[in-house]
């Protein structure tokens, strides 16, 4: 239970990173870059949860 916690923290602390990088891209004028880092945060919080999502179901 204490890896699962400290892999959801990991996960979480890593895609606020991401998408501050990604308002800070946004500001300064890079718009696709922006949009690209909005997608790998959601890939970063999407596929780990999907990968549970599915051990918990076999």
């Amino acid at each position: 239970m204490i890896i699962i916690l400290l892999a959801l923290a990991f996960i979480i602390f890593t895609v606020i990173k991401i998408i501050n990088y990604g308002r800070w891209a946004g500001k300064h004028g890079n718009r696709r870059g922006a949009i690209g880092l909005y997608l790998m945060a959601l890939l970063c919080l999407v596929l780990p949860s999907a990968v549970f999502l599915l051990n918990l179901l076999r």
